[in-house]
């Protein structure tokens, strides 16, 4: 699952702060990733995505009387694109698109289901909204049944893009390898997006 730790880094790098959009197939993950997210950054979520998280919302509020429990839409509001991440759901980042764009997979199963995530042109849109860098993330052995998937993944081995981990670089002293796999290592090895050797300098 995608991490919101990953994204802060991506956005504290600077180099593409104003241009980085987080996709997943999901609603009800779109809908926690703006909750945690909104907690680090500004993000920004389209009209269609949004109208469906308010649907989402008032119909859990209705079955679950708690409407007073709704988290705030001031952190989605008050942005655009221009500097803010962008999360959205696929079909809804459809004809958009961002220099770097991570996705969220989701599904991790034995039973390999993978949901609509197996059809072409949904497969299509996550694979082709990037201009410079594109991540995925997910379990491979879930997906590697479905002919297209297995292609990507494929190519992604052939070209060392795939991995169980991806390795960060501190702008200030970037000999220094990083190699992150779990959600906390970006907190203990690349803390404040840098790294933890002694240095006189400002992020």
């Amino acid at each position: 699952m995608y991490d919101s730790r990953s994204g802060l880094t991506l956005v504290r790098q600077g180099v593409y702060k104003a241009d980085i959009a987080v996709i997943t197939p999901y609603m009800g993950q779109l809908q926690l990733l703006r909750k945690k997210m909104s907690a680090m950054y500004e993000i920004f979520v389209n009209d269609r995505d949004l109208a469906e998280i308010e649907a989402l919302e008032a119909s859990k509020a209705r079955d679950d009387d708690k409407a007073a429990e709704l988290p705030p839409r001031a952190k989605v509001q008050k942005t655009t694109p221009l500097n803010s991440v962008r999360i959205a759901t696929v079909d809804n980042f459809q004809g958009e698109e961002a220099k770097v764009v991570v996705v969220s997979l989701v599904r991790s199963n034995n039973a390999q289901n993978v949901g609509f995530l197996r059809t072409s042109n949904r497969i299509n849109v996550l694979l082709s909204r990037a201009r410079h860098a594109l991540y995925l993330t997910g379990n491979a052995k879930t997906y590697q049944t479905i002919p297209m998937w297995q292609d990507v993944i494929g190519m992604l081995r052939e070209n060392s893009n795939f991995a169980r981990s991806f390795e960060l670089q501190c702008p200030r002293h970037m000999d220094t390898s990083l190699v992150v796999s779990q959600p906390d290592d970006f907190v203990l090895l690349s803390p404040e997006s840098g790294c933890s050797l002694p240095c006189k300098k400002r992020l």
